[in-house]
């Protein structure tokens, strides 16, 4: 019994939070109105001709009102944190971006430099792959060629090839990042 009270006002409530979430006008509106009837003087309520809907409803119509106004109020102000976090995880994620894009062009212009050790390759191909996590396919191929060069004994003839496609995967995802970030 307690269980089915309790599922039925938790789907009151959404249906409340979902429908507060598309009428952010309407919500709007009853929270202006009802402040203006609530917190507004008696001249002011003349002049817009609302004093004569206060005296005929009277003391029984300022409970509602005060209720029309706290709810709305709280409505506004859970729609108006959810914007604000989206915002900012929008903002921190351009940020993200942009290191990674910087980070990326630095690692990219060291690969043009040349990778001449097996230690240079392995730790430009370590310090690459996991800024390419953004981007699955661009992950996978470069880390696929990173196979092929963590051999030692490899010779120049057969790594410089592969250093030039792993090059290309990270110049696709610099290119990728900088047309999110309209750069």
């Amino acid at each position: 019994m307690r269980d089915d009270i309790r599922n039925i006002v938790m789907q009151w409530f959404v249906k409340l939070l979902d429908f507060a979430t598309k009428t952010t006008t309407l919500i709007a509106c009853v929270f202006l109105c009802s402040a203006i009837l609530l917190f507004s003087p008696q001249q002011y309520l003349r002049l817009i001709r609302l004093d004569k809907l206060v005296e005929t409803f009277g003391p029984e119509v300022w409970p509602i009102l005060g209720l029309l106004f706290l709810l709305s109020g709280v409505l506004i102000a859970i729609k108006l944190s959810i914007f604000c976090k989206n915002q900012y995880d929008k903002f921190i994620d351009r940020k993200r971006k942009k290191e990674r894009l910087s980070q990326l062009t630095e690692l990219s212009r060291t690969a043009s430099s040349g990778l001449r050790s097996y230690e240079d390759r392995i730790r430009w191909a370590t310090s690459v792959a996991p800024l390419l996590k953004f981007n699955e396919q661009y992950y996978l191929n470069f880390t696929e060629n990173f196979h092929h060069i963590n051999n030692e004994n490899a010779p120049p003839t057969f790594i410089k090839p592969i250093i030039i496609t792993m090059k290309s995967e990270v110049d696709k995802a610099i290119a990728d990042l900088g047309h999110e970030l309209g750069k």
